[in-house]
């Protein structure tokens, strides 16, 4: 549920909100590939560079690779 909203307020262009509910989507599931993925999607080349964090971007995708071990190419973004 998380995840599916964070998606509906990044869309409606409302960072925080989504960012906070990949975090709680994440909080829920450290293991949520969708999540991981999204998060760092949003972290690396958000449209606002407030929300955008390098490092965090890189340990999220870093992470979903792993989790599905390398062969989904939508966490290889």
């Amino acid at each position: 549920v998380h995840n599916s909203r964070a998606i509906l307020h990044q869309t409606a262009g409302r960072l925080a909100e989504a960012l906070a509910d990949y975090d709680a989507a994440l909080r829920l599931n450290p293991e949520f590939v969708e999540a991981l993925c999204n998060r760092s999607l949003l972290r690396s080349a958000g449209p606002d560079p407030a929300f955008r964090d390098g490092a965090q971007a890189v340990r999220d995708a870093e992470r979903a690779c792993e989790l599905t071990k390398r062969k989904d190419a939508g966490c290889l973004d």
